[in-house]
Parts: C-alpha cells; structure tokens; sequence
C-alpha cells in the first residue's frame, strides 16, 4: 500500500514539474494581453483625456510581470530610480528589445504620430498573441506528458 502511494505521489509530481516548466507560454500571454489592453488605454488617452504619461503608467492588471515592468518604466521616467527596466524571466532577446523600443516611443510625439505609433505597435502585440496562443497549446501538452512519462518510468523502476 506505501509503494502505491507514493507512485501516485511520483506520477503527480512529475506531471506537475513538466506543466510547471511550460507555463512561460502562460505567463507570456497573460503579459502581453495587458500589455494590449495597456496600449488601448494609451489610445483612448490620446484621443479624449489628454493625461500625463506619468499617471498613465499606474495601469494595474493580474499579470504581477506587468505591473513590475511598468513600476520600474515609471521610476526610471520620473528619474526616482536609474537601474534597467524590469524585464520577466520568460523574456527572449525578442522580447526585452521589442518592449525596450515599445517604451521608448511612448509619450514622445504628437497625438497623430503618437497614434500612429500605438496602432502599429498594437498590430505588434496582436501577432505576438496569436504566436504565444498557438506555442502554449502546442508545448503545455508536451510538457505535462513528458512529465507523465518519467514519472511513469521512475514507477516502473522502482516496482
């Protein structure tokens, strides 16, 4: 009865450690699905508040990666703090650079270039969340099996 258990153990453990090494596709999405509504605020701002890019940078959502990378974009702004913008763990080359010069171009220009701007980075955003969506239906699955399977393994050796 002590061995059945704790294979059981073993199975959901595994299973869980492969889930957990592909949530990053999660994590990613989430980010830049505030990161789309963030820059629908911007929109809307420049097109009837008119408010300081100051205030707009306390945007609060869910994704905890998102409200840290803003925090640190407005301290560095505000010239409270110099250290480099908080980027998320899961973030590539691609990523750090693509949000680097999304921050970059914000609040810099008129409200037509501004507009501009924010919609062809918006274009951006969109095809990053079709590309997150089709890569975390595609890995989440692999990681949770891959996991099934050494634990399965690992049960089999152990009986």
């Amino acid at each position: 009865m002590g061995k059945f258990i704790f294979c059981i153990a073993i199975l959901l453990a595994s299973t869980l450690i492969g889930k957990t090494f592909t949530d990053k596709h999660a994590k990613k999405y989430s980010f830049y699905d505030s990161l789309k509504r963030f820059n629908l605020s911007l929109k809307q701002n420049i097109k009837f508040k008119r408010k300081n890019i100051i205030e707009l940078l306390d945007f609060k959502t869910s994704d905890e990666d998102f409200n840290c990378f803003l925090s640190s974009y407005k301290l560095k702004v505000t010239a409270i703090n110099d250290e480099k913008i908080y980027t998320p763990t899961w973030a590539s080359e691609e990523d750090v650079e693509f949000l680097t010069s999304y921050l970059n171009g914000i609040g810099k220009n008129g409200s037509i270039s501004e507009l501009d701007f924010l919609n062809s980075y918006e274009d951006g955003i969109n095809d990053k969340l079709i590309k997150i969506k089709e890569n975390d239906a595609k890995y989440s699955k692999l990681g949770q099996k891959l996991g099934f399977a050494v634990g399965m393994g690992l049960v089999v050796i152990i009986l």
